[in-house]
């Protein structure tokens, strides 16, 4: 039997990491931040790289006898310079810090080290200790070539001396290097291999004399330039243009595999040289002062002592980051952006085909309703949007981009052909779209254009009560615990307060179409409360029922203050809208399978201990610029208006009532609408948006055309530099295809997009055939369900969490569970008499009948929520869930100590560390095929291993699916482990499912191994049924900029695994 190698936490990078750290260099939790250089080079070499990062080589962690231990696990690649030597005096070894060797911890030499025969001034750190001694450190000649080990302090990036000249900046990097590691260090510098002296002979003479110099005048220097991808066909490296090429370029094309640009300085002409030659290199960037430093903190840290409600802006709730969901921060993203120029210019900016063309050519000619959706579903899917996230618009002032023909950088227009009806009946040439501002990235970097989220992203009820400490005080009234509400309020009828009793602090998005024109609009938590009257309607309906619950509180809580009642029915609110989102939308949305493999089920009354602050609530890009927008597709266009019969008695269509205030307050409608709503069948899930959305988005008068939202949606992913498709099915783990879309749809994306590979998120997404039990496809599936696991797991203040102070008690929690929507729509309205009890599924007499609002349990605040309540009641039993089953060999059945789960729990956390708790509350053994297998019982939520690792993009990338082994008799074994399956040297997460697609987990399966430092080992003799277990596939995650076509071809299909930008990165 193969040995059990020693896991190492899979996830274990992920708690080091804090905005200030360097994407893959290691810290050792003493201030500074560790990596090798590029190449191997002698002492002196090695240490102006080190330099060149703000740097020098390690010294302060060498001498720290617990940094220097981590060190030494970290970096094993062979002898590796540090910044110690005794050049200026023999045997006076000295750092490069200028302190002696004997005033800090030095118990490290090798034995007879150091040696000074032959001129061994500079020393290194060895991988592999002698035998008879665990000490590292040799003294070697400078001029012998290794590695060398970088040490910054944590906040300082790359800063190579530079010139500038007409907005660019130059920089010369004196390391030899291959053409593909040059690229990659300009990119590390905000910048890419140098072109415009390609292009400018005056920029190039610019370069030799001021830049180069004498320092490499004899030398051939890469620049960015070359036709890689196919011969004779030259590429830029500044968004991937092609222009003429000047002709004082020699050799080229040619086929002699020189497809790579070097430029001589002495005579200023250029050449193509062979890639994998070794040359120093010219880096340029523009001159963006955000990108040339990183703050030593990138926000101020938030006070977060003693809080016992969560913050307002959503601060203080990450353990590990305390600005983590917070509002006012930049979007995630699971995927790098793709903008044309790798930095801020939109993605296809003029290769795809318009976004209203692509909207046109995909629509249906109906519009077909759901057989089992109600019209709630998407209005409370955009309730739901607008409480985690809210995109900044564009802050430039008096940006004007009205005139189809701008050229202002800040518009993206979205061009209307002349053969479009919008255009040739409407006189609209174009949409007029502003982008949406930028901002710096989680690190403070403004290399790449980020977008900033307004909102908190945690499901919070800010959408009700606002992000901000001066929104939400706007919001209050005078009464105890009370929220504003509106001078139309009756006894029996609260309406929503005006922005005109709100501070003028507290803009609302009214814009001049709003009707009607001679009132004020609605105010929120959420200025877009106005958009349109079911969106309002939820908002309506959390200021009533907020109010009512904290005149209960007060009533049984005399002594409580305003703020403690406030503040206590505002925590109920936002547990209440997680339970409705986990209860009764995510089901309807994901389906049973995609929320049992994501863990997205709720308990049943018990507590759940699965908070991690690995897992990072904030918003991704790709989930709100494109999947969360998939209830755009199954809105209806034509609300009804019911009476409490359910007989229709009007309707509401949505061109013409958008920014309109008067359905709701005329005659107090909000049970006609709400009854409508729940009666209404949501539109199917398909391309085909109701019209109302597609060309009279935002119009006042349905005669007229407005706005396209299909179009709008598209562009806005454009803008955001939001990745394919098919992009985004590789990430997931999905087939690099079109499978999942119809045939006949297949067609119609084959004939707009000149390659599948430009095909857009958005319409791709809502064109894929929905999975089983589900509204979304596989691969919005996908994006939906990393996103509302890390709005669960990563959220200290979730409303289930067990075990963390200031949270509900648990008979609290349990009077939480029992609340549906239903029963919150049932005591709004005083017309409100019956409802179904799923309200977002159909009534029907059979599978969910209309109940009387009486016969539904309320909200039990008497009890749970009074000061001298009795302690909480323990009449249920402890939910709990099983691990895997667990092969140890360490023993025989009939061995086992009396008391095994202590034992056996070691060895498992040794082995699996991911599969199994710390606290397991019960174990069970048996034997297949002779062997000894064990599992574990543990509390719901606190087994941490699962087939789907929490990403970003700006730490690591998945790497290509690899099959490296097939199960082949006698044995059956299926060994992942084989060379060539690490694809990266040290990965941080895996993922393996069967060449079925069944994720390994849910396989059925018993794993020897099965971690990202040991891969994937499936023995026969540890299955049931030897020879009958899954063939097995896996994948690693590994820095995403080294994700090249050579890697690609190399991981084929199941091996995923998240690797550390430092340890591929460095390692080529």
């Amino acid at each position: 039997m193969k040995p059990l190698l020693l896991i190492v936490a899979s996830l274990a990078l992920w708690t080091t990491s804090d905005a200030l750290m360097k994407r893959g260099w290691v810290d050792c939790n003493n201030g500074y931040q560790y990596s090798l250089t590029q190449v191997k080079l002698n002492y002196e070499l090695a240490r102006k790289e080190c330099q060149g990062w703000n740097g020098d080589l390690a010294h302060f962690g060498v001498r720290d006898e617990v940094a220097f231990k981590k060190l030494k696990e970290e970096f094993s690649d062979g002898d590796l310079w540090i910044g110690l030597d005794d050049r200026k005096q023999e045997d006076k070894y000295v750092w490069n810090d200028g302190l002696s060797i004997g005033q800090a911890w030095s118990n490290f030499w090798h034995t007879g080290e150091p040696n000074n025969h032959g001129n061994t001034d500079c020393v290194t750190m060895g991988s592999r200790p002698q035998a008879h001694s665990a000490r590292l450190l040799k003294a070697e000649s400078c001029e012998n070539e290794h590695f060398g080990l970088c040490e910054l302090k944590i906040g300082t990036p790359p800063n190579f001396p530079h010139r500038s000249k007409d907005g660019k900046s130059y920089a010369l990097l004196s390391s030899e290097m291959k053409f593909s590691a040059a690229k990659l260090i300009c990119e590390s510098w905000n910048g890419h291999l140098a072109t415009e002296l390609i292009l400018d002979t005056k920029v190039a003479r610019f370069v030799a004399d001021r830049v180069v110099g004498k320092n490499a005048e004899n030398e051939q220097l890469w620049v960015g330039l070359d036709d890689i991808q196919t011969e004779g066909t030259f590429m830029f490296h500044t968004a991937g243009n092609q222009p003429s090429v000047p002709r004082h370029v020699s050799n080229l094309p040619n086929s002699l595999r020189k497809d790579c640009l070097a430029f001589r300085p002495v005579t200023r002409t250029f050449a193509l040289r062979k890639c994998t030659e070794k040359h120093m290199f010219l880096c340029e960037r523009k001159r963006i002062s955000k990108a040339d430093f990183m703050p030593a903190k990138c926000y101020d840290e938030a006070n977060c002592d003693h809080l016992e409600y969560a913050t307002i802006d959503g601060s203080c709730n990450n353990g590990l980051d305390s600005q983590r969901g917070k509002a006012n921060r930049a979007f995630k993203r699971i995927l790098p952006a793709a903008y044309d120029n790798q930095q801020d210019i939109p993605r296809g900016h003029s290769s795809l085909p318009s976004a209203r063309d692509v909207s046109i050519m995909l629509r249906e000619s109906e519009e077909p309703k759901s057989t089992t959706m109600s019209n709630y579903m998407p209005a409370w899917g955009q309730f739901l949007a607008h409480d985690i996230a809210r995109t900044e618009g564009s802050e430039v002032a008096d940006l004007d981009c009205s005139d189809c023909g701008t050229t202002a950088e800040e518009c993206f227009n979205i061009l209307v052909s002349s053969t479009d009806p919008m255009n040739n009946m409407g006189g609209i040439e174009c949409i007029e779209l502003k982008r949406s501002a930028r901002t710096v990235d989680k690190n403070c970097q403004n290399k790449t254009r980020e977008q900033n989220n307004l909102e908190s992203a945690y499901i919070d009820a800010s959408n009700v009560y606002g992000s901000t400490t001066s929104h939400a005080d706007a919001l209050r009234a005078t009464e105890p615990g009370q929220m504003l509400t509106g001078s139309e309020t009756t006894p029996i009828s609260v309406s929503l307060p005006r922005e005109t009793q709100v501070s003028s602090d507290v803009p609302m998005d009214c814009p001049a179409i709003h009707k009607p024109a001679d009132q004020p609009c609605f105010a929120a938590g959420d200025p877009r409360i106005n958009e349109q009257p079911p969106l309002s309607i939820n908002h309506l309906v959390w200021i009533r029922k907020h109010n009512l619950m904290a005149k209960e509180l007060a009533d049984q809580n005399p002594h409580w203050d305003s703020d403690k009642i406030y503040q206590t029915t505002r925590k109920i609110i936002g547990a209440i809208i997680q339970q409705i989102t986990y209860n009764e939308f995510l089901p309807a949305a994901l389906g049973p399978t995609v929320m049992k493999r994501y863990g997205l089920e709720l308990t049943k009354h018990d507590f759940w201990y699965g908070y991690n602050p690995i897992y990072d609530a904030t918003i991704d890009n790709s989930f709100t610029t494109a999947a969360f927008r998939f209830g755009h597709t199954l809105v209806h266009g034509t609300p009804s208006l019911r009476n409490p019969h359910y007989a229709a008695v009007g309707d509401m269509p949505l061109e013409g009532n958008f920014f309109s205030t008067e359905p709701i307050v005329k005659n107090d409608a909000t049970g006609e609408i709400i009854r409508g709503m729940n009666e209404d069948p949501a539109s199917k899930y398909d391309l085909q948006l109701a019209e109302a959305l597609t060309d009279q988005l935002f119009t006042t008068d349905p005669a007229k055309f407005g706005s396209d939202l299909m179009a709008v949606n598209i562009q806005r992913g454009r803008d955001h530099g939001i990745p394919s498709y098919l992009a985004h099915r590789r990430f997931c783990g999905l087939s690099s295809n079109l499978q999942d879309i119809p045939s006949d749809v297949r067609s119609k994306f084959n004939s707009i997009y000149s390659d599948p590979e430009e095909i857009d998120l958005f319409p791709a997404g809502i064109a894929e055939t929905p999975l089983q039990g589900a509204t979304v496809g596989p691969t919005f599936a996908c994006l939906l369900a990393y996103q509302f696991r890390d709005l669960k797991r990563g959220d200290s203040h979730w409303f289930e969490n067990g075990g963390i102070e200031n949270r509900f008690t648990k008979r609290q929690m349990r009077s939480i569970k029992k609340v549906t929507l239903a029963h919150i729509l049932c005591g709004i309205s005083p017309t409100m008499s019956t409802i179904q009890r799923r309200v977002m599924k159909l009534s029907n007499n059979d599978t969910n009948p209309r109940v009387s609002c009486g016969d539904l349990e309320p909200l039990d605040l008497y009890t749970p929520w009074q000061d001298e309540a009795l302690p909480s009641d323990d009449d249920l039993d402890e939910e709990t869930e099983w691990t895997l089953w667990i092969p140890i060999a360490h023993y025989n059945r009939n061995d086992l100590p009396l008391d095994p789960l202590p034992e056996l729990h070691r060895i498992a956390r040794t082995y699996r560390p991911d599969d199994v708790c710390e606290m397991p509350t019960g174990t069970e053994t048996r034997k297949v095929n002779g062997h000894f297998q064990a599992r574990f019982s543990c509390p719901l939520g606190s087994i941490s291993g699962t087939d789907f690792p929490p990403t970003d993009a700006l730490q690591v990338y998945w790497t290509d699916w690899t099959d490296q082994d097939k199960p082949r008799r006698p044995a059956y074994d299926d060994d992942e482990t084989l060379p060539g399956s690490g694809s990266c040297l040290k990965p941080v997460a895996i993922q393996a499912q069967t060449t079925n697609g069944i994720p390994a987990r849910e396989s059925g399966d018993v794993f020897e191994a099965f971690s990202a430092k040991d891969g994937l080992l499936c023995r026969g003799i540890h299955q049931s049924s030897a020879g009958k277990q899954s063939f097995h596939l896996c994948r690693k995650v590994a820095p995403f900029f080294i994700h090249t076509k050579t890697k690609k071809a190399q991981f084929q299909q199941i091996h995923h695994v998240f690797c550390t930008l430092f340890a591929v990165g460095f390692k080529q």
